[in-house]
């Protein structure tokens, strides 16, 4: 109750998982908490070869929320985590696509393993 429904999805699981700490519904520790990422991994993962979106959605969605639930616990927004990562991906693509673009090559002709080597190259940046 009182968590608005607008927000956008990442901050409002993070708004009920405090709302619910708050009155001791809580982890001790985030060991229980990166547990239950992988029991929610194990149950994504049982449902891939069902062909129910559905189920599929739900699972990812627990996933999801339970990753949120960790940042919570140490203290991290989820919605800066996030940005930080998209903002962090489109640099290292952006690396892929102008040192292919150097040596003359086409994303859509280069292997994964190729672009994957640009993207460990761009890591140790």
């Amino acid at each position: 109750q009182g968590v608005p429904e607008v927000l956008p999805a990442l901050m409002r699981a993070y708004k009920v998982q405090k709302k619910a700490a708050d009155v001791g519904f809580d982890w001790e520790d985030y060991q229980p908490i990166k547990d239950k990422i992988y029991e929610e991994l194990d149950e994504l993962e049982q449902e891939i070869n069902s062909n129910n979106q559905e189920r599929l959605e739900e699972e990812l969605g627990d996933i999801l929320f339970s990753v949120v639930n960790l940042g919570r616990f140490l203290k991290i927004n989820p919605e800066f985590a996030l940005t930080k990562s998209v903002k962090k991906f489109i640099n290292r693509f952006r690396y892929i696509e102008q040192t292919a673009f150097e040596q003359g090559l086409q994303l859509q002709e280069m292997t994964l393993e190729e672009m994957d080597k640009l993207w460990e190259d761009a890591k140790q940046m």
